[in-house]
């Protein structure tokens, strides 16, 4: 059970079979005290409200186009909007709102091959402005580094760069950005002395822009037998170099 990213008003709640799939997912409003069941066979989404379409909308795990959520007596559906046209290869797509209007899309691609080893990598990063009909390509990877990004709000964006081995990863080093509505740019970078082996990124930050800086809790792992195992804590209180920033090549 999670609200709607973009809202208070909307609860998303997830029903699960035994084997932990996913059967349904309920749309909540807490306003009204009613709850939506949705009249569609798409199952894999992301839920997030749109303030300038006034509306819920649904992102795709599978056809990766934008459908507007229509709440009609207790069901909602689902009508198309917009096609993402995303690359090949593309796996899953993470939405957010940045400052209550524009949607961000981290899009992701598995990387390995190994069924049961969902590892995932970032290759795009877009902004989609509704009011103004506007997209534009924020991250597109140009390297053969692996990486992962998550949106940290307040136009904050991290990243962290890590090497695929046998059955796990090692974090090698990390990038925060600021994100102007135009550009990306570079305000912190820190390459790890100390690497953590893990079977999965683990971003572990709040930022504040508003403060100028983020706060950190990185744990340095160890694979023992196939589980990582902590060895030890690191709390980091970073300042940030927003005001500072050089455009991102």
């Amino acid at each position: 059970m999670t609200y709607v990213t973009g809202s208070e008003n909307y609860i998303l709640v997830h029903e699960y079979s035994p084997n932990n799939k996913l059967i349904k997912t309920y749309i909540y409003d807490l306003d009204l005290n009613k709850t939506y069941i949705k009249l569609s066979e798409k199952k894999y989404g992301e839920v997030v409200y749109v303030r300038d379409l006034n509306s819920l909308i649904w992102i795709d795990q599978e056809d990766f186009k934008i459908y507007k959520i229509n709440l009609i007596n207790k069901h909602y559906v689902l009508e198309e909007y917009m096609d993402l046209g995303v690359d090949e290869g593309i796996d899953r797509v993470r939405a957010y709102i940045n400052n209550g209007y524009e949607l961000v899309l981290l899009f992701d691609s598995k990387i390995g091959n190994k069924e049961n080893w969902d590892l995932m990598e970032t290759r795009e990063v877009r902004s989609y402005r509704f009011r103004n009909s506007e997209y534009q390509t924020l991250f597109k990877k140009s390297t053969d580094k692996n990486l992962y990004m998550e949106y940290l709000g307040d136009n904050i964006l991290i990243s962290e760069t890590f090497e695929v081995l046998d059955d796990y990863i090692e974090i090698t080093e990390r990038q925060v950005f600021h994100y102007d509505y135009k550009d990306l740019y570079p305000i912190y970078s820190e390459a790890f002395m100390e690497r953590s082996q893990q079977l999965y990124p683990e971003i572990n930050v709040i930022a504040s822009r508003t403060s100028n800086e983020m706060f950190s809790t990185r744990e340095i792992k160890e694979i023992i037998d196939g589980i990582p195992v902590t060895k030890r804590v690191i709390y980091q209180r970073i300042k940030l170099g927003i005001g500072k920033e050089r455009l991102l090549e």
